[in-house]
């Protein structure tokens, strides 16, 4: 079911934060929902707790996010012997990275993601230098 006020919301982002590492692009795929923890989006009821606005692209997020928590991708235990990889990438939104090590298999495998969404400043930079903050 999906959160009905603020502190429902609240709960729900602060477990998925605490899995934000295990989640490609988490920021990004948050960012609708965070957005509802802004003061302009959300109504006092008459009980004292704050009514959000819920849209289409919060529930794409919501339903994003728990299928992501029902199949989290298995992370490699980094070995500080071997080369790591850094993957990095920023959209209009945020900006993510993971870092990669070869399993015994010489295949890329995760060992962590990272993930922010840009300030308001910050998404007034150009492409290029959003792409360099990554």
């Amino acid at each position: 079911e999906v959160p009905g006020n603020k502190k429902q919301l609240q709960s729900f982002l602060g477990f998925a934060n605490f899995y934000r590492t295990f989640i490609p692009r988490f920021a990004s795929i948050a960012l609708p929902l965070t957005e509802l923890l802004k003061t302009g989006s959300r109504q006092k009821t008459q009980k004292g707790t704050h009514k959000i606005t819920w849209s289409e692209d919060c529930t794409t997020a919501f339903n994003t996010l728990k299928q992501m928590f029902s199949r989290l991708p298995i992370l490699k235990h980094p070995d500080l012997k071997k080369k790591f990889i850094i993957q990095a990438d920023a959209s209009d939104v945020a900006v993510g990275g993971v870092l990669l090590q070869y399993n015994h298999e010489h295949q890329l495998q995760p060992c962590a993601y990272t993930s922010r969404k840009f300030s308001a400043a910050e998404r007034r930079w150009a492409i290029w230098e959003k792409e360099a903050f990554a």
